[in-house]
């Protein structure tokens, strides 16, 4: 059978996968009902939620299907990460690829009675330490001072600067749409910053490397009603400096991008989770170098994002609302 997506999931299966992994405890399901969820959010690939009476009662889980190489990534992450983030990243029940047709898909624990982060309407400082906290977990305890050591299906994170052409087509195009944030002042900065790319990001180059998020942002978190954070979507995982997560959850994550007086203590919370997780030879002259150095990158794709050829009546409000607010959040970090 050709898998179209995760709407062709009948209990069979479904079973059959569950079991296979050992994670699975709730036994059989019976007849099951599939919803997509999370469209809105922006959530890579296709999500469901497929819901169903079992032995042990009525359960959810959720089923994720895209391509095999992104589904073959994320098991070897959950397989890698699982015990050591339960709790802060969905449970891994199960996965399954056809080859031929190069897709796959997840099933993973689905995380009821959770309030869902919003790009759009920011978070509490509260909330924003606690990401913070999270991702020093994951960075320091996945340090990988020898790369060859994890598997091969993790791709390295490298910035690349735009070519020239590219960059002067996007810059204009974003000034034309957000002249009130580029027609003057960072926007006359930015004429040159393939040629400042290299120099500017000089220090991630040697920073240390971890497994890291990738796309680490509001929608993409879930928090419990203690506070702490859950971390969804894991397709991005890669291997990288970590101070790569950190500066998007600064830049994207976060309603303080902005707020420079914040990030002292964003930075000092992240550097003692780290050392207790392992990293004992992280220190804050460092860290604040490679996350500033980390910002480049995040700004060219701001640019981008923002300078890509297309109708804008074509997208959706909060599209259109979420470029807005990137690009406008970049330049406050490099203004401020």
């Amino acid at each position: 059978m050709v898998w179209r997506d995760a709407q062709d999931v009948d209990r069979y299966w479904l079973n059959a996968v569950l079991h296979e992994e050992g994670a699975w405890t709730a036994g059989t399901f019976g007849d099951v009902t599939i919803e997509l969820i999370g469209a809105e959010f922006g959530l890579a690939g296709q999500c469901y939620r497929v819901s169903g009476a079992t032995d042990s009662g009525p359960t959810s889980i959720v089923v994720k299907y895209g391509k095999a190489e992104i589904v073959d990534r994320v098991r070897a992450f959950h397989k890698l990460a699982g015990s050591r983030l339960r709790g802060q990243i969905p449970q891994f029940y199960g996965g399954w690829t056809d080859a031929q047709a190069e897709r796959g898909l997840l099933l993973l624990e689905y995380i009821e009675h959770e309030r869902q982060g919003d790009v759009l309407e920011g978070c509490s400082e509260a909330d924003a330490l606690a990401l913070v906290r999270l991702l020093a977990r994951l960075h320091g305890s996945l340090a990988c001072p020898d790369e060859s050591t994890l598997p091969a299906v993790f791709p390295r994170w490298t910035p690349t600067p735009m070519d020239d052409e590219k960059w002067e087509d996007r810059l204009e195009r974003a000034t034309s749409r957000y002249p009130d944030l580029l027609s003057t002042g960072i926007g006359l900065r930015l004429r040159d910053a393939p040629q400042r790319f290299e120099a500017e990001v000089a220090p991630l180059r040697t920073a240390p490397v971890t497994l890291i998020h990738r796309d680490v942002h509001l929608d993409n978190v879930l928090f419990r009603a203690d506070g702490s954070p859950v971390l969804l979507d894991w397709d991005g995982v890669s291997i990288g400096p970590g101070a790569a997560d950190l500066a998007r959850v600064l830049a994207e994550g976060t309603s303080l991008a902005s707020a420079h007086q914040s990030l002292a203590g964003l930075l000092a919370a992240y550097l003692e989770e780290v050392r207790k997780a392992g990293a004992s030879d992280a220190n804050l002259s460092d860290l604040t170098a490679y996350v500033n150095a980390a910002m480049v990158p995040h700004l060219q794709g701001a640019i981008a994002w923002a300078g890509a050829p297309g109708n804008d009546s074509l997208l959706k409000t909060r599209v259109l609302a979420l470029r807005r607010q990137l690009l406008e959040r970049m330049c406050d970090w490099f203004e401020g």
